[in-house]
């Protein structure tokens, strides 16, 4: 029985440690993990990858075009015309003297014919208008591709601006818990007064208050830190848990440099395969008109009240050519006024990437700068507050002038968290404006 238990207290030791073990590897993903699993499981670029299917199915039906082509159909005939009655005639072999007879033959009885035609027709020329379509369906594809880099690019950054004020919020709570921690010290020195003065009790209250409402700012802080979670869990389609563990915010690195515009952006991309797909279908559209050549061969079995008759075939070629398509010129108009326009689309765009990227330069580069001034400040209420306590201890500072130190302090280093969000925030806006990330 005891060797039993020891069994049991042992099966659920493994069940622990491997559960412990499971729920700590669901809270170790990184920022490029996320990523990945919300590009894997985005609804949107599923959707328009299916366009690649769709536009592989229309290559498909272009190429099939080109193919021999056999076709049957069946047709009764019931006509006077004295071409079908003689005809019928001579391939039964009824044909008689007194079909000779004027009358006769300018109006014969009319007879009924089924007429059976097999036929295979093959395209030997289009005019170009295939290769045309050919090339039209290419850089479809090509633009379904960049749609779906610029949607893979806006997932990048909006999971990596929510990953980094999530790691903001980890870091302010932990502010506001040393904060909190230093003014609890501070009510318990307050207690171990024996005759405080009225100076001094009217400090602790407001050290008090303040404590009060830092506990009330960690609160908002979590309810922030735990939406910004759930939208983490939205986009990434990760079960994220709630005690997920943050690593820290980027390390501020060095400023950019603005040298000219680069339109290296998707979305830039995308309107650019969009014009050269206008100008393909401009081209196509020219050649609607263009002579076609088509070969054929055909064999054509008749039926003359009810009775099969010998067969013929017959060889030959089409050459198609429309000279008048007033449909053709509206195409062609419609599709040279949509040219114009997207010209002056992609014209727009680069203005405003170029606005863009001098405003994401100017951004990061002035969060560097105030980075650098913050965390100078930081260094220096790091010291006051050391040396204030030192003095707090040795008796020779007021409890009203510790606990400003310590609000001093919370502020700044608060501040200097979030100098170094806006840090990593316009890095990421910068790499986005270029075509980095």
């Amino acid at each position: 029985m005891k060797q039993k238990y020891v069994y049991q207290v042992g099966a659920i030791a493994l069940t622990v440690l491997l559960y412990t073990t499971m729920v700590w590897a669901e809270v170790t993903y990184s920022l490029d993990q996320m990523i990945d699993h919300a590009i894997t499981n985005s609804s949107e670029i599923a959707a328009s990858q299916t366009n690649h299917q769709v536009v592989a199915a229309q290559k498909d039906q272009l190429q099939a075009s080109q193919y021999p082509q056999a076709t049957v159909s069946e047709t009764f005939l019931y006509t006077d015309d004295p071409v079908g009655v003689f005809g019928n005639k001579l391939r039964k072999g009824e044909f008689s003297q007194s079909d000779f007879g004027l009358n006769q033959l300018n109006d014969p009885d009319p007879t009924g014919i089924w007429w059976t035609r097999l036929q295979v027709q093959a395209p030997i020329w289009t005019g170009g208008r295939v290769q045309a379509n050919k090339e039209i369906l290419h850089t479809q594809d090509a633009s379904i591709a960049k749609e779906i880099a610029t949607i893979e690019t806006n997932i990048r950054v909006q999971v990596s601006k929510m990953y980094y004020q999530w790691q903001s919020f980890d870091e302010q709570i932990a502010v506001i818990d040393s904060t909190i921690e230093k003014l609890f010290a501070l009510e318990r020195s307050y207690a171990l007064m024996d005759a405080p003065t009225s100076a001094t009790k009217t400090s602790f209250l407001i050290s008090q208050a303040v404590r009060i409402s830092m506990q009330a700012e960690k609160q908002n802080l979590q309810t922030q830190r735990a939406l910004m979670i759930q939208r983490l869990r939205i986009a990434t389609n990760l079960d994220l848990s709630d005690d997920l563990l943050a690593g820290e915010l980027p390390k501020v690195g060095q400023k950019m440099i603005y040298d000219q515009p680069q339109y290296k952006r998707h979305d830039y991309k995308v309107m650019l395969a969009k014009l050269e797909i206008a100008e393909k279908k401009l081209d196509a559209s020219s050649k609607t008109n263009m002579p076609a050549l088509h070969s054929f061969a055909s064999y054509n079995l008749y039926t003359g009240t009810f009775d099969t008759i010998e067969g013929a075939f017959d060889v030959g070629a089409t050459l198609q050519w429309t000279f008048a398509n007033s449909s053709q010129k509206h195409q062609v108009k419609e599709a040279k006024a949509h040219i114009e326009k997207l010209k002056h689309m992609i014209e727009a765009k680069k203005k405003e990437i170029q606005a863009s990227q001098i405003n994401a330069v100017t951004m990061h580069n002035d969060s560097i700068k105030q980075y650098a001034l913050i965390t100078s400040a930081m260094q220096k209420v790091d010291q006051a507050l050391s040396v204030a306590e030192k003095r707090y201890k040795e008796g020779t500072l007021p409890l009203k002038d510790l606990s400003q130190a310590i609000q001093e302090w919370t502020a700044i280093a608060s501040q200097k968290i979030q100098t170094q969000l806006q840090v990593a925030l316009t890095a990421v806006q910068y790499q986005y404006e270029v075509g980095e990330l």
